[in-house]
């Protein structure tokens, strides 16, 4: 499951509990929940611009190659269907019938 942290980020349940496995306060957790959320968005943002700054059918090979990766993986269909439906589904909440929403709707293609 570690394949999909660039993807996911460190989850709220390994979050609960610090390093020296004490509990972490609601300010420290929100911190780190808000970090996640950066950090993840950072990785996207690098994996789009491939799309963006480059040719679309090599991003389009790429990732490709990188789902076939991470589907091997135990329970790596499950997980990349249901971070695809996050994902899909926040773009759509995001893009809605604005002037990216043909954007997202090609994003949801692949």
């Amino acid at each position: 499951r570690e394949q999909f942290e660039p993807f996911v980020g460190e989850l709220q349940l390994a979050m609960l509990f610090g390093m020296d496995g004490g509990q972490l306060s609601e300010a420290q957790l929100a911190f780190r929940q808000r970090k996640r959320e950066v950090v993840c968005a950072l990785r996207l943002a690098q994996l789009v611009a491939m799309h963006v700054h480059g040719d679309e059918s090599e991003f389009i090979a790429d990732a490709h190659e990188q789902a076939a990766r991470l589907a091997k993986g135990s329970f790596g269909d499950v997980l990349l269907y249901t971070i695809g439906c996050a994902y899909e589904g926040k773009a759509a909440e995001y893009f809605g019938d604005g002037p990216f929403a043909p954007l997202s709707t090609r994003l949801a293609k692949l």
